[in-house]
């Protein structure tokens, strides 16, 4: 039951290299399968070597079975005309005389199989003889019985005997199963040859030569109608666009863009809850073993927090240069998948609409998660960078590094904690800062980004809620210029507050990923411009390369009955009783020495 097959290919059988042996299941098996799989072999294969026991001189009902067993392809081929019996264990008989009375019962059972292909046989005398028996073989014989055997029997191990016989098949009986196949294939050809010709000949016979061609009859008709139909179906996939694709103007905002393009954000949104979700170096058990491996080299928490960060880091990078692309790019095929079948249903359901237009679906597939990940490298890696890269302490530096990319990030930012600071004040400060009428306060990262504008924090919210008119000219949340040493972050003393610093920055940073990263990358933008090359190449392919004409035309001359342009009948029947009389007149010329 563990080998399905094995074969064996050999060049030492008369140098042929197409020579296959096959040892398949018995015939006689108890198991189904075996038996079909044998028969199966027996039709097909060009000669069989049956082992039968010499000293069985019979025939069983599966045997009888077996020789009458037809060619795969009916050719009246039999396996007596290709098997040959081997008679085998030849030297467990006692004296000649028993010898040779079983082989003539042999012979009267196997009376359909020539005796050149009868052949008693010693495989285990051979083996001995030519001294290379296995320890199994020897345990069961002695050389000296083999061969003393075999002298009183007056026989030869038969084994060169077989190879002989077999080598004469395949030179010279070989080549008449081969002719049967072919004599039989040939003569079914000529039957059904005759046949058609039998039934067509009258018919098609008194149509005379014309000389239009399919491309004639075609081509002023066809051109007139598809120059109308194009421009209609231009129009309304045009249309279509406009009503279902196209969207708001502004960038990236949420609003009336299609609808598949607003779940594009909401699963952009569920792929980053999903991150942080499941961050394995943000666990805080796997954060205390990281920090504590860390402080004993250098026993301070600035290194742990360090040591968690540089594990956390790499974690989080690879997620949004992998898996987040993955999946705007899984949510933005689903719009493509619906402009395709536009285009498919535009053009009456041709299945090669879509081939044609996409070119090639895997490439551009590729092409458009490399522009998701080339985005997400230019903002988000950034944001990865201001949040989770250096201690809060160490941050100041990035606003020269990543100065342009973090005024993006504030200017984009449009989440519900927008007005509790800006990032680079968290930057600068180490803090998300507010700025009232009488001082200035901080707010910690982790209460920072929870914070509403209704919610109370030392008075700031009712400077905060001030009518407009009220006369006070101050700007509670304008940007911060100075600090003074004491509002500056102060770096944590342990590994809780290292936890609760790095907590604050993963809050922060999934907010500006969802808030601010996904409008500053410009995702929905890049994904318009993507899905408008698609529409655009639709008529591009028309306009520049007439390749619609000629799918469309192809479909007509098949009578694809989804092209509403339909040739005059009478020319059309004209066209198609010609075309079958040319065919059937070039068959009958090629036939002609044959039939």
């Amino acid at each position: 039951m563990a080998i399905k097959s094995l074969q064996i290919r050999t060049v030492k059988l008369r140098n042929d290299k197409d020579i296959v042996f096959h040892d398949v299941p018995g015939f006689n098996s108890g198991v189904l399968m075996h038996a079909e799989q044998a028969i199966s072999r027996l039709k097909n294969c060009d000669a069989i070597i049956y082992a039968k026991e010499m000293k069985q001189p019979s025939i069983t009902g599966p045997e009888k079975e077996m020789l009458l067993v037809a060619d795969a392809e009916e050719t009246g081929l039999t396996v007596t005309d290709k098997v040959f019996v081997v008679l085998t264990q030849a030297d467990a008989l006692d004296d000649k005389i028993d010898f040779q009375e079983t082989l003539t019962k042999h012979k009267s059972f196997w009376s359909k199989v020539p005796e050149r292909r009868l052949l008693p046989v010693c495989a285990r005398s051979h083996l001995v003889e030519f001294g290379i028996p296995s320890d199994d073989t020897l345990r069961r014989s002695k050389n000296a019985d083999d061969k003393n055997k075999l002298q009183k029997l007056e026989i030869t191990d038969g084994i060169v005997e077989l190879k002989n016989a077999v080598n004469f098949y395949i030179d010279n009986e070989r080549s008449a199963v081969l002719t049967k196949r072919c004599d039989f294939l040939v003569n079914k050809i000529k039957k059904q040859a005759q046949q058609v010709f039998t039934l067509l000949d009258p018919v098609y016979c008194q149509i005379t030569d014309n000389n239009t061609t399919e491309d004639d009859l075609y081509g002023e008709d066809f051109g007139k109608w598809w120059g109308s139909e194009w421009a209609k179906i231009r129009q309304d996939f045009i249309t279509w666009g406009v009503a279902n694709i196209d969207g708001r103007v502004g960038t990236d905002d949420t609003g009336t863009e299609h609808t598949k393009l607003t779940e594009l954000r909401i699963s952009y949104n569920d792929g980053v809850k999903t991150l942080f979700a499941n961050l394995q170096e943000a666990k805080k058990e796997n954060m205390e073993l990281t920090y504590k491996e860390a402080i004993k080299l250098v026993p301070v928490p600035a290194h742990g927090n360090k040591a968690i960060r540089d594990r956390l880091y790499p974690e989080i990078q690879r997620i949004l240069q992998t898996e987040l692309p993955n999946q705007l790019t899984g949510s933005l095929k689903a719009v493509t998948d619906e402009i395709v079948s536009k285009a498919k249903q535009s053009l009456y359901g041709i299945d090669d609409v879509e081939r044609i237009l996409l070119d090639n679906p895997a490439i551009i597939e590729q092409q458009i998660r490399h522009g998701f990940k080339t985005l997400f490298l230019r903002f988000g890696r950034v944001a990865a960078d201001a949040f989770i890269a250096l201690p809060l302490h160490e941050r100041p530096r990035l606003l020269k590094e990543y100065e342009a990319e973090i005024l993006t990030l504030e200017a984009f930012y449009d989440g519900n904690d927008k007005k509790t600071g800006n990032l680079t004040d968290y930057l600068r400060a180490g803090l998300w800062v507010v700025k009232t009428a009488s001082a200035i306060g901080v707010v910690p990262p982790m209460i920072g980004i929870g914070i509403k504008a209704t919610e109370k924090l030392g008075g700031i919210a009712d400077m905060i809620n001030a009518p407009k008119n009220s006369g006070s000219n101050f700007d509670p949340f304008s940007k911060i210029t100075d600090l003074s040493s004491d509002e500056i972050y102060n770096e944590p003393k342990d590994f809780e507050g290292v936890v609760k610093e790095i907590e604050g920055d993963l809050i922060a940073l999934q907010d500006y990923l969802q808030n601010s990263v996904f409008r500053a990358a410009g995702f929905i933008t890049y994904s318009k411009q993507e899905l408008q090359q698609i529409r655009d190449r639709f008529i591009e392919l028309e306009e520049k390369e007439r390749r619609w004409a000629e799918i469309i035309r192809r479909e007509a001359k098949r009578r694809n009955p989804n092209v509403p342009f339909k040739i005059h009948n009478r020319i059309e029947d004209f066209r198609l009783r010609r075309e079958i009389a040319l065919e059937i007149k070039e068959a009958k010329d090629i036939a002609s020495g044959v039939i």
